[in-house]
């Protein structure tokens, strides 16, 4: 053996090859499937953490080639492996009857020649820190690792030579490894539900919390019906003609820039001094303050320009507040809120590229409270945005806290596995 080992007593060592065959799927082709009625392919994808198999979403083969490819079907209490990939090495034992699935080529399945080890001990042999040591440290680490039959053949292992001694060992490592599995899925469980949740509001946040804060505070207090036209100096958007585009100048934004509620510079183009002067219109160089909306492709994402110098392409809109009126921010919440976004959508129901007119927005009515109300809509919804970050956090850290304990219990279990296969689980 090229690893020191010490073999406990009563076991006994052989070759990897002499006992245990690894046996390669069927290389299908893309002109082998078909699109319905037919036999599902197994392929690496379909092994999942936990030992588990996904048979969802399959490539499938007629059922007429069933004769064809009778060998490579795979049956209940198979070993299976990948043997390539991202998911090299892992290994799931087939628990149940799934029907005719066709085992596909970069799939191994272990394949007992001989009655020395029983099916659920090899399982746990081919999961074992040494054999795994042995056969991976004879891979070439290449962009696309693979494992080869021969990369088992010359492997020494050893095993209790009494089968009832391997069936104690397996049965403790069912019931060991079974309750941290089971551990681990509840913490994989809480985790997907909070990050679901997170996710969800993340998403929706915005648009809840203005419409309501907007809605809650008009019932309070003083409005008036208004139409943004009545709101604003002007509404317009920009260029519409071909601008050069330079790695130094002036910030050029379209609407994949516009994020809800600020606007992201980190992939904006830019255009050079001379084209910005000359062969733009002052629309088309909106001042600091000026609300922005997207009124092509994505639409009704609004942010408040921060910087001088920027120009916009004619894929945004841009609003030019009545400050005695309305504050910028009040503005854009109110472009933000479910009443304005919903106008939007129902505009463009039947349109197979989304577009706002702004001729029609300016028409659109909102209730517009006084600016010391406004002022303190905009403080609570600062003040909410601020919450939902600081819950964000703390999410994080105890997202961070689960992850640090599923990697305990992966070390929990490697370390069972040891003590087996080093004769200290079953004395």
């Amino acid at each position: 053996m090229s690893e020191t080992v010490q073999i406990p007593k009563g076991w006994g060592t052989a070759r990897f090859g002499d006992i245990i065959e690894l046996k390669h799927g069927h290389q299908f082709r893309t002109n082998d499937y078909v699109k319905s009625n037919g036999y599902k392919i197994l392929k690496i994808g379909q092994l999942k953490e936990g030992n588990k198999l996904n048979l969802l979403n399959c490539d499938i083969v007629s059922k007429d080639r069933l004769d064809e490819f009778k060998d490579y079907v795979v049956k209940k209490n198979d070993i299976l492996m990948a043997l390539t990939g991202a998911t090299l090495g892992r290994t799931v034992r087939v628990s149940e009857d799934i029907g005719v699935v066709f085992q596909n080529y970069r799939v191994g399945n272990f394949i007992l020649k001989n009655d020395k080890i029983i099916p659920e001990f090899l399982f746990y042999l081919l999961h074992s820190k040494y054999l795994m040591n042995q056969v991976f440290g004879q891979i070439n680490r290449a962009a696309q690792p693979n494992i080869g039959k021969e990369d088992f053949e010359n492997t020494m292992i050893f095993f209790p030579e009494n089968k009832e001694t391997q069936k104690k060992i397996v049965q403790k490592l069912d019931d060991i490894l079974g309750q941290l599995e089971e551990k681990k899925k509840e913490i994989f469980s809480i985790i997907e539900q909070n990050k679901g949740r997170i996710d969800f509001f993340e998403k929706n946040w915005r648009a809840y919390i203005i419409t309501n804060l907007i809605e809650k505070h008009c019932q309070e207090n003083k409005t008036v019906k208004v139409m943004f036209e009545d709101v604003t100096k002007n509404i317009t958007y920009g260029f519409t003609n071909p601008m050069p585009h330079t790695k130094e100048g002036h910030w050029l934004l379209t609407a994949k820039d516009i994020k809800n509620g600020f606007i992201d510079y980190s992939n904006a183009l830019k255009t050079d001094d001379n084209s910005f002067e000359n062969l733009l219109t002052e629309k088309s160089r909106p001042e600091i303050g000026l609300v922005l909306i997207t009124k092509d492709g994505t639409l009704g994402r609004t942010a408040i320009l921060d910087k001088k110098g920027v120009c916009i392409n004619q894929s945004i809109a841009s609003l030019e507040p009545i400050k005695l009126k309305i504050s910028s921010e009040f503005l854009a919440y109110v472009l933000e809120s479910s009443s304005i976004q919903s106008k939007i959508k129902d505009d463009n129901k039947r349109s197979t590229i989304g577009h706002i007119q702004i001729t029609k927005l300016a028409k659109w009515e909102f209730d517009l409270p006084e600016l010391p109300t406004q002022k303190q809509i905009i403080q609570n919804i600062k003040s909410a945005e601020e919450k939902f970050q600081s819950q964000k956090v703390q999410f994080e850290n105890i997202k961070q806290n689960y992850e640090n304990t599923v990697n305990h219990i992966n070390h929990i279990q490697s370390s069972i596995l040891d003590a087996a296969f080093s004769g200290k689980l079953i004395q």
